[in-house]
């Protein structure tokens, strides 16, 4: 089953406009890319290069901090072009996703695109060791899905865990994965995103 456009909004929060922020937290966005191939739905990441001082190796969506007055779609438009040469005119934002405090001192929105196929695209060698993409059909299985008790700091707590061709998908993306796909009614029986008061 392929989702439709107008579904994927009713599920969605209102596209940022501005920047919620909090204090001596950065403002930073992600673009979370959203593809349909092969009569089903498919969720883009990026695997960080292994050399970067922050989350190396790790998987996540291309996205990063604020420069500038730029608002929280042409933050993430901006990294994700600079990352993966995403086109800003390839994306269509649907809506977006709670933001989130992560664990590096960022106050994170999270944008919510259609793109198109993203075969052609050629990354930053630089930030990004590679893209890839999983799809709706295997990310909503609960029993793809784990928790494992991290215990190195600042990580040391209790994170779920999606592994998919040898890929380990963990963290703050894992968890907005998950808040993607309690909003689409798939059962997630992992602590999704929490509300901040």
């Amino acid at each position: 089953m392929i989702l439709s456009d107008s579904h994927l909004r009713s599920v969605l929060e209102p596209s940022p406009i501005g920047w919620e922020g909090r204090p001596g937290l950065r403002d930073a966005a992600v673009l979370l890319p959203w593809f349909t191939d092969g009569g089903e739905d498919w969720i883009l990441y990026t695997m960080r290069h292994h050399d970067l001082p922050t989350h190396a190796g790790e998987v996540a969506f291309p996205g990063g901090a604020r420069e500038g007055e730029e608002s929280p779609i042409e933050c993430a438009l901006r990294e994700s072009q600079e990352e993966i040469g995403l086109a800003p005119g390839r994306v269509e934002i649907l809506g977006s996703l709670p933001a989130m405090v992560s664990i590096g001192g960022f106050y994170v929105e999270i944008v919510f695109g259609r793109v198109d196929h993203p075969g052609d695209l050629i990354h930053d060698a630089t930030e990004v060791a590679e893209i890839f993409a999983s799809p709706l059909s295997q990310l909503s299985i609960p029993d793809r899905w784990e928790s494992r008790r991290i215990p190195a700091p600042p990580f040391a707590r209790t994170m779920p865990f999606f592994v998919y061709e040898g890929r380990d998908l963990w963290g703050s993306t894992a968890l907005f994965t998950l808040e993607l796909l309690g909003r689409l009614g798939f059962d997630t029986p992992l602590p999704r995103i929490e509300r901040e008061p």
